[in-house]
C-alpha cells in the first residue's frame, strides 16, 4: 500500500488541512450512501482539527462517531476520549461509546479512520509493552478489552476493524514521533511498532499529516 506523508510548517497548518480532507471524505460518504462513520482518535493531538472538522459543510446528523479506542474510566472523567472528541466536535452527530458489548459491525467499512500515534509506536491501544500484543494484533473480533502495564485498561477496535476502512489518516507531531514513525517504516513484526499495522497492510490508502 503506498503511503502519503504530508509534512507542514505547523501544527496549524496540519490541522487546517487534516480537516479539509476528513471533511471531504465524510461528506462524500453522506452524499453517495446517506450516512458516514468516522473512527477518531483521542488524546490531545487531535484536538484542533476536530474544531476545524466542525465547520466543513457536512450534515452531521448523518454521520456516526466513534473513538478508537477509549479508556476504561467513567464518561464524565477528563480522560474518556469520547467526551474529548464529542466537546470539540460540538456537533449533532451520533457519538457511539465503545464497550466489550457493543456491536459495531453495523458500521462497517469504516469510512474514515483518524489514528494517532505515541513515541512507542501504539496506536489506538494496541501498545508494544502489553504482554498479550500478539493476541490483539490476530484477534478476529472488532473490539478487545487490553491492559497496557502502567495504564488503565482500555477497549480497544483492533486491526480487523481498523483496516477494514476507505480511507485512514495518522496524525503525528514532535520530531521524537516523527522518529519513531521512521522506524516503523522499515520492515519488523508489528508487535515492535503496532502502528506499522498501517504500512502492511493492502486494503485502505493511509495519509500521514505531521508538524513539527
Amino acid at each position: 500500500m503506498t503511503v502519503v506523508f504530508r509534512s507542514y510548517e505547523s501544527r496549524v497548518d496540519a490541522a487546517r488541512a487534516l480537516a479539509a480532507d476528513l471533511g471531504k471524505h465524510l461528506a462524500q460518504s453522506v452524499d453517495a450512501r446517506g450516512k458516514a462513520s468516522f473512527v477518531a482518535s483521542g488524546g490531545s493531538s487531535p484536538e484542533q482539527t476536530y474544531r476545524r472538522l466542525s465547520n466543513c459543510a457536512l450534515d452531521w446528523s448523518r454521520v456516526s462517531v466513534l473513538p478508537s479506542d477509549e479508556r476504561c474510566v467513567p464518561t464524565h472523567s477528563p480522560r474518556n476520549n469520547l467526551g474529548m472528541i464529542r466537546r470539540s466536535l460540538g456537533v449533532d452527530a451520533e457519538f457511539i461509546e465503545l464497550s466489550e458489548s457493543q456491536e459495531i459491525s453495523g458500521l462497517l467499512p469504516f469510512d474514515v479512520v483518524l489514528l494517532g500515534m505515541g513515541e512507542d509506536g501504539h496506536t489506538a491501544s494496541l501498545f508494544p509493552s502489553d504482554p498479550e500484543i500478539d493476541a490483539a494484533l490476530a484477534s478476529d473480533s472488532h473490539l478487545l478489552r487490553c491492559s497496557p502495564p502502567n495504564e488503565e485498561a482500555r477497549i480497544s477496535l483492533t486491526p480487523r476493524a481498523l483496516l477494514d476502512a476507505k480511507a485512514i489518516f495518522l496524525l503525528i507531531f514532535g520530531s521524537a514521533k516523527r522518529t519513531c514513525y521512521e522506524l516503523a517504516r522499515q520492515p519488523g513484526p508489528s508487535s515492535e511498532y503496532p502502528v506499522r499495522i498501517l504500512f502492511l497492510q493492502d486494503r485502505a490508502p493511509v495519509e500521514v499529516f505531521w508538524a513539527p
